[in-house]
């Protein structure tokens, strides 16, 4: 994994949440939040916040295999995989295939 200081993506400026004071997962579950993981199929959702710190977990909800999880974004569950499998999401026209630990921390609000 890239050092966090020589890594374009992680610059304080870019960063789109403010991981130090975003709240845990009590906070976002009394502000009426689910997180990707525990929406049913079917489900649709706006990206609020992602309650993580780790560096390695902020490279894979901004870059790779994952839409970039802006808040405001838009996001419909459209398959779960069973045993914490990965969740099939749809951003747009495009589906991609999200692992059960990054969809842990993507705290939408329910539409």
């Amino acid at each position: 994994m890239t050092n966090r200081d020589n890594c374009p993506t992680c610059l304080p400026s870019d960063a789109p949440f403010d991981y130090i004071n975003t709240p845990g997962a009590k906070a976002a579950r009394d502000a009426g939040l689910a997180n990707l993981a525990e929406l049913p199929e079917g489900g649709k959702g706006i990206v609020e916040r992602i309650s993580e710190t780790d560096h390695d977990l902020e490279h894979l909800v901004r870059i790779g295999q994952n839409p970039a999880f802006i808040k405001g974004l838009e996001v419909a569950v459209l398959a779960k995989s069973p045993n914490n499998g990965p969740v099939i999401i749809q951003v747009g026209k495009d589906l991609y295939d999200v692992c059960n630990d990054v969809a842990s921390v993507v705290w939408v609000k329910p539409v």
